[in-house]
């Protein structure tokens, strides 16, 4: 896998972006998937510090199901980037506690 520097940003040179679906939420699982095939957490860092913005007053768009595996996305980047903190919030912002009822 092959990224270039464009911009101050790191932009996928493959054919796959790994950004899908209807709701920008579920992009972070694309993130995410990425991260995992690259391992560069500066791609990671950047792309965490970008939905931390976006998202850190509320999760909207929980379309089939992706609010909540954001979330776990969002964890697990926070986790690896030192900010285990964060899940704590993460998980009340996507509503975690009510998969219970489920």
């Amino acid at each position: 896998i092959s990224f270039i520097q464009w911009k101050d940003h790191l932009t996928w040179t493959g054919k796959f972006l790994g950004v899908y679906g209807s709701s920008t939420i579920a992009h972070v699982i694309g993130a995410w998937q990425i991260y995992e095939h690259s391992g560069n957490q500066t791609f990671l860092a950047k792309s965490y510090e970008f939905y931390k913005e976006l998202f850190w007053d509320g999760i909207g768009g929980k379309h089939f199901g992706y609010g909540y595996q954001a979330v776990l996305c969002l964890n697990k980047m926070a986790a690896i980037l030192g900010f285990q903190e964060d899940a704590i919030h993460w998980n009340a912002t996507g509503h975690l506690i009510l998969l219970c009822l489920f």
